[in-house]
């Protein structure tokens, strides 16, 4: 694959990821997110968007001989998905008969858990954010990456105060403002 097959990759990617997190508040708005199937399609389409951009990473790791770059963004995936799907169990198993069942002081120290959960691996996630994008910046010579990694790394901080999801995806559309103005290296033979 070529440097402009990466670089649609990526801004393909992060354009369908903005948009199904633009999707996915509206659906939270209108209260469909409760529906098992709504939220499976969500989290099927997200994944499979989160691919399309690992494909994209990778593509770079090789063009720019940097493995740190598709690393951090493999171990980003990896937590997210470990972490959504325990995040599930728990929810099936454990938040919903309580919620249903129990008292307002059980229900805000259940919040409180997934919060903090939520809060830990978004903190995690934003360091490694910022190390891919960090590296991509410093191997493409576009700031946009710098800048979108610093985004996601104070959005994954700021998450304990709810407020982290603006930089995030700040982040995401920084990282999508560099992947369009991305230019291939010019090699000297």
């Amino acid at each position: 694959m070529s440097f402009e097959s990466y670089r649609s990759k990526g801004r393909i990617a992060i354009l369908l990821m903005i948009l199904l997190t633009v999707i996915s508040g509206f659906v939270s708005v209108l209260s469909l997110d409760s529906n098992l199937y709504v939220s499976l399609i969500l989290l099927l389409a997200n994944s499979v968007f989160f691919i399309l951009f690992l494909v994209a990473m990778n593509g770079f790791a090789k063009y720019y001989d940097d493995s740190k770059i598709f690393k951090n963004s493999l171990y980003v995936f990896i937590i997210a998905t470990i972490a959504g799907n325990f995040m599930r169990i728990i929810s099936f198993t454990f938040v919903t008969p309580i919620l249903e069942e129990s008292s307002i002081s059980a229900s805000l120290q259940v919040f409180s858990i997934v919060w903090v959960i939520t809060a830990f691996v978004a903190i995690i996630n934003g360091i490694l954010y910022r190390r891919a994008f960090s590296t991509l910046a410093e191997k493409s010579g576009e700031d946009n990456f710098k800048q979108a990694g610093e985004y996601m790394f104070f959005g994954g901080i700021l998450t304990i105060v709810f407020v982290g999801i603006i930089g995030l995806f700040i982040g995401w559309i920084l990282a999508f403002k560099g992947f369009s103005s991305m230019k291939p290296e010019v090699k000297l033979n």
